[in-house]
C-alpha cells in the first residue's frame, strides 16, 4: 500500500512540473510568436480597407498573443474591410526545442451588403480582391 501512495504522489509531482513547465514556456514565448505573426503578415502583404476605401496596413501593435495551454501559444490579428472583416488565429505549438506553427483559422464576419449568394474570395487575406458574390454569416 505504501508503494502506491509513493508512486501516486510521484505521478501527480511529474505532472506538476511539466504543466508548469509547459506554461513557463509558453509565456516565454508569446512576443516571438507574435513577431513570426507580424512577419508572417508583411510578407504576404496583408492589408485592410476602412470605411472609405483607403487601404490600412497592418501594424505590430495589431497583433495579439495570448496563452492557450500548457506548450500552446495562439495569435490573433483583425483584417478590417469597411464596417466588416476578418480575424485570422495562429497556433503555436512551443517546447524547449523549438516552436511549430499547428493551425491557421480565418474567421469572416457577416457581410451583408450583395445581393448574390456565391461566394468569390480571390485571395482572402487582401480584402480588395473582394467581388460582389460573397457573403458569410459564419466562421470557416
Amino acid at each position: 500500500m505504501q508503494k502506491w501512495k509513493v508512486f501516486a504522489i510521484g505521478t501527480i509531482a511529474a505532472m506538476a512540473l511539466v504543466i508548469g513547465a509547459g506554461y513557463a514556456l509558453a509565456w516565454r514565448a508569446v512576443p516571438v510568436c507574435a513577431d513570426l505573426t507580424f512577419q508572417d503578415i508583411q510578407r504576404r502583404g496583408v492589408t485592410g480597407l476602412e470605411f472609405g476605401g483607403r487601404k490600412v496596413a497592418l501594424g505590430r501593435a495589431d497583433v495579439f498573443a495570448r496563452v492557450e495551454a500548457p506548450f500552446l501559444v495562439e495569435t490573433m490579428y483583425f483584417v478590417p474591410f469597411d464596417l466588416h472583416g476578418t480575424t485570422h488565429v495562429q497556433r503555436y505549438l512551443v517546447l524547449p526545442w523549438g516552436l511549430r506553427q499547428i493551425g491557421v483559422k480565418a474567421y469572416h464576419h457577416v457581410d451583408a451588403g450583395c445581393s448574390h449568394h456565391a461566394p468569390v474570395w480571390l485571395e482572402p487575406h487582401r480584402p480588395e480582391t473582394r467581388r460582389c458574390g460573397l457573403r458569410h454569416y459564419a466562421s470557416a
